[in-house]
């Protein structure tokens, strides 16, 4: 790791430091603090270690810096879903711990906590994780505590929403088609989802 960080000054600018120092300066909180209860759940370490570093990415290189990291997370997880393979973010299968450890966990898992984020409104999202780590200090935890803090906080059920996201694997595949009828100047947009249903996954709402 310590080649990883330990860059010249003048070299900064081509190979940032920045996502690993925070990622894992991050992981005082969402692995040390709290810790998860097996491998299974790897994403409660990896994935807010990894939102963890595209806030303070954000913060310290501003909010188009933010997105272009946000965007360069959604090309790795999809790179991996296109030519690897997928699978749920939480999975008790896989040959050893070291499986666990993929796109699935890190930058997927980083994004359903962004759109989680774009549900609840920025207030009660990050309330919602300080209860998270308040009520389980010192504690291992799995994705059932995380959500059992997002009731408490929202009294909301969004179990739709970690069903599809977090339990169920692939990402949504969509099929645009448009049509223009140029004598009533009246655009239609038809939009399908047409990812592979056979391998579990989910009709996305």
């Amino acid at each position: 790791m310590t080649s990883r960080i330990m860059v010249s000054e003048a070299d900064e600018p081509d190979f940032t430091a920045i996502g690993i120092v925070s990622h894992e300066l991050a992981h005082q909180w969402w692995g040390d603090l709290i810790t998860l209860r097996s491998w299974g759940h790897a994403w409660m370490n990896e994935s807010f270690g990894t939102y963890s570093d595209y806030l303070y990415h954000r913060h310290d290189r501003g909010d188009d810096e933010g997105a272009v990291d946000l965007q360069n997370k959604l090309a790795a997880y999809l790179r991996e879903a296109h030519t690897r393979y997928i699978r749920p973010i939480v999975s008790d299968r896989y040959d050893k711990p070291e499986d666990m450890f993929d796109s699935h966990s890190y930058p997927k898992g980083a994004l359903v906590l962004h759109m989680l984020r774009s549900i609840l409104g920025d207030e009660v999202f990050f309330k919602t994780l300080s209860h998270f780590l308040h009520r389980y200090a010192f504690d291992a935890v799995d994705t059932a505590d995380f959500i059992r803090s997002v009731k408490t906080v929202t009294g909301q059920n969004l179990d739709w929403f970690f069903d599809q996201w977090l339990f169920k694997p692939g990402p949504p595949v969509f099929d645009i088609r448009s049509e223009w009828d140029a004598a009533k100047k009246i655009a239609r947009l038809k939009v399908a989802q047409v990812q592979d249903f056979a391998k579990g996954v989910p009709v996305f709402r």
